[in-house]
């Protein structure tokens, strides 16, 4: 998948090749100045990519290929993502952002498709946390769980399907026991191979600075908005 590269794109290649490089399919430069990089990237490679002046680049990533163990915002690789920095995470975490959204304890379809949809629609993919929640802007995070109705992977699975996002974007659950049978769950959403995702209602929502909202008229059958965007 060849992503434009944007801002939070070039925010994030150093803590990518710092945390052992594993987002690093290939690097190529401009036409005025081209410049292809295979395999890893190291400290001083991700330097001269990203300074100020560098070459303009992109960044080729096969969504789909590989170990499951993207860099995360909760300070460990998906692999190592357990409920310990996760609880470390939400004690210093502020407001939400590009790559992160936090849903409380009464979880519905309609969050699942809006989180899922609008990560896919980005450049960058992100994390659904289910089971989170503050009191208001700006208090602490808590991880109160959520009670799903079902075992929480197959009840996401059950939200996604039969059109429920389309295409679906590739994604994949982990879930935590809590207290009072409940569950902490975070949902790595990778973008979509072909966007942009449509919920079953119609509704292509985008993650924009730190929120998940609806694109300004894109509502409508998913086939027709793709059909609408090649043209």
């Amino acid at each position: 998948m060849l992503l434009p590269v944007t801002a939070p794109t070039l925010a994030v290649i150093p803590q990518l090749v710092a945390n052992d490089g594993l987002w690093r399919d290939r690097v190529q430069g401009s036409a005025a100045q081209p410049r292809r990089v295979t395999g890893r990237l190291d400290e001083a490679e991700a330097s001269s990519l990203v300074r100020p002046g560098g070459v303009a680049i992109q960044v080729v990533m096969n969504p789909l290929g590989g170990a499951r163990r993207d860099i995360t915002p909760f300070g460990v690789s998906w692999d190592s993502l357990d409920l310990g920095p996760l609880e470390a995470f939400v004690a210093q975490a502020g407001d939400e952002s590009l790559t992160w959204e936090a849903k409380g304890t009464n979880i519905t379809r309609n969050d699942v498709l809006e989180g899922v949809c609008g990560f896919g629609n980005s450049d960058l993919g992100g994390f659904l946390v289910l089971g989170a929640s503050r009191a208001r802007p700006g208090a602490p995070w808590s991880l109160d769980g959520w009670e799903p109705p079902d075992e929480p992977a197959l009840w996401i699975e059950n939200c996604l399907g039969n059109g429920g996002v389309d295409p679906l974007p590739s994604h994949i659950a982990k879930s935590w026991p809590l207290p009072a049978a409940k569950q902490l769950t975070v949902v790595n959403i990778r973008p979509a191979a072909v966007p942009p995702c449509v919920t079953s209602a119609g509704h292509v929502w985008q993650r924009l600075d730190g929120k998940t909202r609806a694109g300004q008229g894109c509502y409508g059958p998913p086939a027709t908005l793709r059909a609408g965007r090649a043209r």
